[in-house]
């Protein structure tokens, strides 16, 4: 490495300024103000002798390590306690304060791992498990993964949105501390490493401790300030503060209902049972909990600004309670809010009308477990209308049915209940025997909607999976895409063709995930992703129950990735863009004006093109930019800039904000070939001498 070269000091004779002047304005030649000469930046006198102002080669520092290490690589450190049920970065933080360190951080960095970015996330586990010398053990399922588009934690089995976990934000409670480092249990260990960070501290939804009754705490006794998330002690602060010390909140069972709920289907108390929130993911449990209390206590309407911590928790717990002895209260709470519909909707009564915000969330989650809650609300809300002797209006009928009302008049002349020649215009009255033969059908078929739904994936992928001919559908067909139907069974089947024999497992471990999230990390379209899973091209690793339809079927994310990976016919657009010779954006741009086709992975970010390399190479035989015509007709590139400027050449068309051009062969060839300039050129180039080697 070079050394810079050295700064000189300035003259101050006759400049008016101090000879200690750090930095003085550095000017052009000529007189200053005062009379005498400026100081130059290339002085004519004598610099001295340099000063070295950079170090050499052989004094570089050398880097911590020449490669990532793999998990199998790091050498166990002894931490002389037995395993706990915590996640790996407890682990991590109790390996670090044994080996005298106090932040996680500086001591990822000592053994070559990155604490947020991997251990943290519950992106290297086995290296912690190895690090730790407890290989084969069970960490990995009270380790939170997050994975997948919608960023879905998974921790011991249950699935939870990552807005619900909160690492960072770290809480504790001093009895479960304080019964760690003060048990009694013989041979376990140093005291001071027994207490360890429980996994369900970090659920935003748990606010209490349902084992000793009393509220997690986040702020240290002594400084009174939030834990820090690189600390590595659990049960000490920064400051040196005991949390042990700090005084319990009391709280009663009947406010840890939630809290004792939730930490028992995560496997840290005994689970409290409930009959229709345990066939759910836990995250739609949670919210089924939140908005059926909201109803019982706020009505129908959902004002969230009203809806801070302490009121979420209190209608979460209210909800629990509300769903105990399914479906006796449930039912309750649903009568006493149809009685409050007016008498003049009661005809045409349809659950958003009768249950507000609970009807909606149900109508948008796309939580496919939740079919049973929402079946119980559509049939109440069909035993209390009251249909007049007349019958209904076709809008009435469609909104009973949740449907639209070009559904229900497809349906219902396919089953010959329209007369021909009615005028749609009009308005049409249908008898409570054709609504019946309408639903009977209906309910033998599935909307786009709840297809998708039905999958565990959204509307466009379900799309793009009909449109590559993997589900099929089914009739009736009416024109218009969100008025397809699709059979269940079909579904059904579909599933358990996927899933095949695999067995259950309850947490992702290595590189498992489901098949939106691993289409998601492969970069492979779900059109792509099942046809290679029925195949055989891609084997389903295990079933995760908890997980809704597409998304409990575990595969390999090295084996998604290998489906485009390797394949000899495709190549990137950055690689086709450096070997084109332009950069990434410009070939995007040729790419989107249609000058060689494209096509995109699936995925919500992060969508990565490709291209043939049949396409790239046709499309190089034709095309080519100033450097490629340089090349071709032997001349340099100044001239053809020339020549193009001065003969007005047009350029392949690209979208604006590409800044990239190209040149059709055969449009340029006769004016680069045939020209005066260029058979100049040609000459000079030709009678120019050649230099001699060296």
């Amino acid at each position: 490495m070079p050394c810079s070269a050295p700064r000189r000091k300035p003259s101050s004779r006759g400049s008016g300024g101090s000879p200690s002047s750090l930095s003085p304005p550095r000017r052009r030649a000529g007189r200053s103000s005062s009379g005498g000469p400026t100081w130059r930046r290339h002085s004519t006198r004598s610099p001295g002798p340099p000063r070295r102002t950079c170090r050499l080669p052989e004094e570089l520092p050398k880097p911590a390590r020449d490669r990532r290490k793999r998990d199998e690589e790091f050498e166990p450190r002894a931490l002389r306690v037995r395993f706990r049920p915590e996640p790996a970065y407890s682990l991590f933080g109790r390996l670090a304060a044994r080996n005298g360190e106090t932040s996680c951080r500086a001591f990822a960095a000592e053994v070559g791992l990155r604490y947020f970015g991997e251990v943290l996330a519950g992106r290297r586990v086995e290296a912690v498990e190895n690090l730790a010398g407890l290989a084969g053990s069970d960490i990995a399922r009270y380790t939170a993964v997050s994975s997948g588009p919608r960023q879905v934690v998974v921790l011991n089995g249950e699935t939870l949105l990552a807005r619900s976990w909160a690492p960072k934000k770290r809480r504790y409670c001093p009895r479960c501390l304080g019964g760690d480092l003060r048990g009694t249990v013989e041979n376990d260990g140093p005291r001071p490493f027994r207490p360890y960070r429980r996994a369900w501290w970090d659920v935003v939804h748990v606010d209490n401790c349902p084992i000793h009754c009393c509220e997690l705490l986040r702020a240290c006794p002594a400084c009174a300030e939030p834990i820090d998330a690189d600390c590595a002690w659990p049960w000490r602060c920064r400051c040196g503060g005991d949390l042990t010390n700090a005084a319990a909140i009391p709280r009663s069972p009947n406010e840890c209902s939630l809290d004792r709920y939730v930490v028992g289907r995560l496997g840290g108390c005994e689970p409290l049972p409930s009959r229709i929130l345990d066939g759910v993911t836990l995250e739609a449990a949670i919210w089924a909990a939140f908005y059926v209390g909201w109803i019982a206590d706020h009505g129908r309407a959902l004002d969230m600004r009203r809806a801070d911590h302490a009121t979420k928790a209190a209608a979460r717990r209210r909800g629990l309670e509300l769903l105990a002895d399914w479906p006796l209260s449930f039912e309750a709470l649903l009568d006493a809010m149809v009685e409050d519909v007016p008498s003049r909707d009661m005809q045409s009564l349809s659950p958003r009308t009768a249950y507000g915000a609970l009807s909606m969330w149900l109508a948008r989650s796309p939580e496919g477990s939740l079919e049973p809650l929402r079946a119980a609300v559509r049939n109440h809300a069909e035993k209390s209308r009251r249909s007049a002797p007349s019958g209904v209006t076709f809008t009435e009928a469609a909104n009973q049915l949740g449907v639209t009302r070009k559904t229900l008049v497809a349906v219902a002349e396919q089953l010959g209940l329209l007369p021909s020649g009615t005028d749609l215009r009009s308005r049409i009255v249908i008898d409570e025997e054709a609504v019946s033969k309408v639903r009977d059908l209906l309910t033998r078929t599935l909307g786009q909607r709840h297809a998708a739904r039905f999958l565990g994936i959204s509307v466009p992928a379900f799309q793009r999976l009909v449109d590559a001919g993997v589900v099929a559908t089914h009739d009736p067909v009416v024109t218009g895409r969100r008025d397809r139907t699709y059979s269940p069974q079909e579904l059904e089947h579909l599933l358990g063709r996927l899933s095949g024999d695999v067995p259950e497992c309850h947490d992702l471990v290595g590189d498992l995930a489901g098949l939106p999230a691993a289409s998601f990390k492969g970069r492979v379209g779900l059109d792509r992703l099942l046809p290679a899973v029925l195949d055989g091209r891609v084997r389903p690793r295990g079933r995760l129950p908890s997980a809704p339809g597409l998304q409990g079927i575990l595969v390999s994310v090295g084996e998604v990735v290998a489906l485009h990976g390797h394949r000899s016919d495709s190549m990137l657009l950055e690689e086709a863009a450096k070997r084109f010779g332009v950069n990434y954006w410009g070939f995007r741009g040729l790419v989107r004006s249609g000058l060689i086709p494209g096509r995109q992975a699936l995925g919500r970010t992060n969508k990565r093109w490709w291209v043939r390399r049949a396409d790239f190479e046709r499309f190089c035989d034709e095309y080519g930019t100033v450097r490629h015509l340089a090349e071709r007709y032997d001349l340099s590139r100044i001239v053809t800039r020339a020549i193009i400027d001065k003969l007005g050449l047009k350029h392949a068309p690209v979208p604006p904000g590409h800044f990239v051009e190209v040149y059709r062969f055969r449009d340029v060839e006769a004016a680069l070939t045939g020209s005066q300039e260029a058979r100049d050129h040609r000459a000079r180039r030709k009678r120019r001498p050649k230099r001699p080697l060296k």
